[in-house]
């Protein structure tokens, strides 16, 4: 047995925000976590099962008891705490408040209202409903360095929430960026439907691509807008995708938006976050 991925009672407790005590007796009286061992027996868990515990201790906070809730599933819990915040909000995500935000170059407030939905949001609805949408209307309403400010903070948040996502068993697809970050939507959905996101740099060149796809025998090479005739290095059983671009040749498929790339990823994973 290997526990090189593995955390120990502390990290847990400290990236959680649930205390060591909190764990062990959520563990002894609801078996809400069931830890491995290591040969000296101390426990050692599952980087998800931070962020379940970080799940349980909100809606805890929310005046749920752990009792009622130890035996949801992830995704109900997230709708658990999806409900409030759009409860608490009217029904209304907190879009023009973080765009408000943004205009004033206010970084506390636009982090903090991305952050509070990110949380409470399941992974594909965080970014079909909020970071896709938010970023279109900063893209319309911001001059730049508010829109700066607020993509560089969903970018964050994006990766961030697909890192606590379980390592998905699907083949990879390749995300050919042109900055670190670029496709960090497409990457949470891909991560989502249990695909294996890759980025690669589009400055590596065509021909790392075509090595790249190759190597790691990647399923879709996807781009940010229109490949340029980087297409053409892929091998024959890599599909090129471009979300949005130029006029492209039939070789490439054109994905229209975020909802037709998340329906697209659909039939290439199994659905594994609503």
């Amino acid at each position: 047995m290997t526990f090189r991925a593995l955390l120990r009672i502390g990290l847990v407790s400290r990236r959680s925000g649930v205390s060591i005590e909190t764990i062990r007796a959520w563990e002894r009286r609801y078996q809400v976590l069931v830890p491995e061992r290591d040969p000296r027996g101390r426990r050692l868990y599952r980087r998800e099962e931070v962020d379940r515990l970080r799940l349980l201790k909100q809606a805890c906070e929310q005046g749920h008891s752990i009792g009622d809730i130890h035996t949801l599933s992830r995704p109900r819990l997230e709708a658990l705490l999806a409900s409030r915040v759009l409860a608490e909000s009217g029904g209304a995500l907190p879009m023009d408040r973080i765009l408000a935000a943004g205009s004033s170059l206010d970084a506390h407030v636009v982090e903090d209202g991305i952050a509070e939905a990110a949380a409470a949001l399941p992974p594909r609805r965080l970014v079909l409903d909020l970071l896709g949408p938010l970023l279109d209307a900063a893209s319309s309403r911001l001059s730049p360095a508010p829109l700066s400010l607020v993509r560089y903070w969903v970018r964050v948040h994006a990766l961030a929430r697909q890192r606590l996502l379980p390592h998905g068993a699907g083949r990879p697809i390749l995300l050919v960026e042109s900055f670190p970050g670029e496709l960090a939507l497409p990457a949470l959905l891909a991560r989502a439907r249990g695909l294996v996101p890759l980025p690669i740099g589009s400055d590596a060149g065509a021909d790392a691509l075509g090595e790249a796809a190759v190597a790691t025998g990647a399923a879709i090479a996807l781009f940010p807008g229109a490949p340029g005739g980087a297409e053409r290095m892929l091998p024959p059983q890599v599909e090129a995708w471009a979300l949005g671009g130029d006029p492209l040749p039939a070789s490439v498929e054109w994905i229209e938006g975020l909802g037709e790339l998340d329906a697209a990823l659909a039939g290439r994973g199994g659905a594994l976050r609503s």
